[in-house]
């Protein structure tokens, strides 16, 4: 997904229309330096949404191993893992 781009010499001679239309729509842009993409300008409750839409697929993506890993017999219960720590630690059933 292309995004678009803003030359840096025209984000220094007036930034305020682009941080008002960052803020309005919530897209990225690419801050372009020498014609090149540099870096990505974005708003910060955008880039808060994304952080958390990356959280929560980083979660998913480790309880589908999980699950994939106790169907393959690679894990192992927690109730297995639960009485071994017990027999370990001597700490009863509470």
């Amino acid at each position: 997904m292309a995004h678009p781009s803003i030359s840096f010499a025209g984000f220094r001679d007036d930034p305020e229309p682009i941080l008002a239309r960052l803020r309005e729509t919530g897209e990225a842009e690419v801050l372009t330096l020498g014609g090149a993409g540099d870096v990505v300008l974005q708003d910060a409750k955008s880039y808060e949404a994304l952080l958390d839409r990356i959280d929560e697929l980083e979660t998913a993506v480790g309880i589908r191993r999980g699950l994939e890993d106790m169907a393959s017999g690679r894990g192992r219960s927690f109730d297995v893992v639960a009485e071994e720590l017990r027999e370990r630690y001597g700490i009863g059933e509470g």
